[in-house]
């Protein structure tokens, strides 16, 4: 921890000691002591159990993990506040899906040259994974066709005075650019990387223009060819399905990795590659074929609700949040379990919920939350925010979110946001003080995360949220995140850090706050 960091820490602490905690009587809570590293160790073992299959989006293995988690809830006092029916409530919360799988089979890209210039031949068929790569999400079935146009790097920017499709024609034709970025172009590094660089963005601007696709070559003066990750994405997308969320599925257009191998059997385009000279590569025709599988499906998180003791403040719920699917079964049949992502967060959600069932009900209404979609896109956490289950008189007034506690340091956790983000609030105060009484050192270092997990989508709609992570590891979204590798007793505390935290926040005389960031200086 920096300097900076340490004061902040210490003001922080004094702030909470001084400011946040007259409470409405509020009794010292014993329970925190039941959660323990064997109590979570169990539910993890299960959750990141092969029985469950990875716990994918709208799967078996999903509604198993959902059964088990309102089950554990219900036994400590909590009720469902998911979907209401005439006169029921459930458990869980259903949010439709709509899933597309791709068929290897016929999957082909052609290019026909009408005047001549193959190499032995006018026509070429390349081959999906030997000699181009193709992520199938978001595509529809069926041919694709249209004449091949060249448009450097394919890029857009205002900020940079670049238009590659200035003066050129690219409807319902095939936009062939070079990957990579322009020479002499500060592009920026991480997060402060311009975004018109991207390939998304470069499909983005292809699609606008009302292109059939893209297709992405190497330039032959460039460094070596870097398709292994699309390649590597590609042969793990075909006979996969892709979640989106709801409707018809987001679509989008192809877009094709051309390996160098095959690039270079077309003459004109190596003709084209060498001079750069964009528009219509002569007499070039391209057509892409795939067939898409569509259903829709349904996903569920699970809703459960500890009403207050207040009359008044039980309209105001301290939410906990954590995801608990996965991402299922690869393509090659291996179980990716999931043990820290995020077995670890949800089973800190059921230890937590049987300790506020332990204790005195506290004035405000407690809600865990397990969330499903986070692997697809924080789809679940969304629709949860824009479709509240509860009565309109009810009021979320903040969100503690769980996600990967169960690794790296085990006398550190991860705090996002820092003191430097707008997102700020009472709650980082709180739970430094929390930290402290359960002996872990808060880091401040993880704002990077902060879009990438569900209590973003608390945060974007003005609810104060927080989320304890602690840290990304070499088995992140591998077959290797197993429950031998999960430090059980680190899991533990950091349940019972966020324990604390949202009991002080159910007992408090005021909901928590969003506060002014602080100025940047030194991290």
């Amino acid at each position: 921890m920096t300097a900076s960091y340490r004061n902040t820490f210490a003001l922080s602490l004094l702030l909470v000691l001084s400011l946040t905690l007259p409470l409405l009587g509020q009794p010292e809570p014993a329970a925190v002591s039941g959660i323990t590293s064997r109590q979570i160790e169990g539910h993890i073992r299960f959750l990141a159990s092969d029985l469950l299959e990875g716990r994918d989006t709208a799967s078996e293995g999903e509604r198993l993990a959902g059964s088990y988690i309102s089950n554990q809830l219900s036994r400590s006092g909590f009720e469902p506040a998911g979907d209401r029916g005439d006169d029921t409530t459930s458990w869980f919360q259903a949010f439709p899906m709509f899933s597309t799988t791709a068929q290897l089979e016929g999957c082909s890209f052609d290019l026909l040259q009408i005047k001549g210039g193959f190499q032995g031949g006018d026509a070429v068929q390349f081959q999906v994974n030997e000699d181009f790569f193709v992520s199938p999400r978001g595509l529809e079935s069926g041919p694709n066709e249209g004449s091949v146009v060249f448009a450097g790097h394919g890029i857009v920017s205002k900020d940079h005075d670049i238009d590659d499709y200035a003066g050129i024609e690219v409807e319902n034709c095939f936009v062939l650019i070079f990957d990579g970025n322009p020479a002499g172009i500060e592009v920026g590094e991480g997060r402060n990387r311009s975004r018109a660089f991207g390939m998304r963005s470069r499909r983005e601007a292809a699609k606008e223009r009302g292109a059939r696709g893209l297709v992405v070559i190497h330039a032959p003066d460039a460094e070596a060819s870097s398709f292994a990750d699309q390649m590597g994405r590609s042969m793990r997308s075909f006979g996969r399905r892709s979640l989106s969320m709801g409707g018809g599925g987001s679509t989008t257009i192809p877009t094709i990795y051309l390996e160098d191998s095959a690039r270079d059997q077309v003459a004109s385009v190596a003709k084209l590659t060498a001079e750069s000279e964009h528009g219509a590569v002569g007499g070039l025709t391209g057509t892409f074929n795939i067939n898409i599988e569509r259903k829709e499906v349904d996903a569920f998180n699970v809703v459960s609700l500890m009403k207050g003791s207040d009359p008044e403040l039980a309209n105001e719920v301290v939410v906990y949040s954590a995801h608990y699917d996965h991402i299922g079964v690869g393509s090659d049949g291996l179980i990716y379990n999931g043990a820290d992502d995020n077995a670890s967060g949800s089973s800190g959600l059921i230890e937590i919920g049987e300790a506020f069932g332990e204790s005195p009900r506290p004035p405000r209404s407690i809600l865990i939350l397990h969330v499903s979609g986070e692997e697809k896109g924080l789809l679940g956490s969304r629709w949860f925010v824009d479709h509240i289950p509860l009565p309109e008189q009810m009021k979320i007034v903040a969100d503690i979110n769980l996600d990967m506690i169960s690794r790296n340091d085990p006398t550190k956790i991860g705090i996002t946001p820092s003191p430097k983000h707008d997102h700020w609030s009472s709650l980082n105060e709180a739970a430094a003080a929390a930290c402290v009484k359960e002996g872990l050192e808060p880091t401040y270092d993880v704002d990077s995360y902060y879009g990438r997990t569900d209590s973003y989508n608390f945060a974007k709609v003005g609810i104060p949220a927080i989320f304890l992570f602690a840290g990304v590891h070499e088995d992140y979204h591998r077959t290797s995140d197993e429950s031998d590798k999960v430090d059980f007793n680190k899991a533990a505390t950091v349940s019972r850090v966020a324990f604390r935290l949202g009991w002080q926040v159910a007992w408090a005389k005021q909901p928590p706050e969003r506060k002014p960031a602080e100025p940047s200086g030194e991290n």
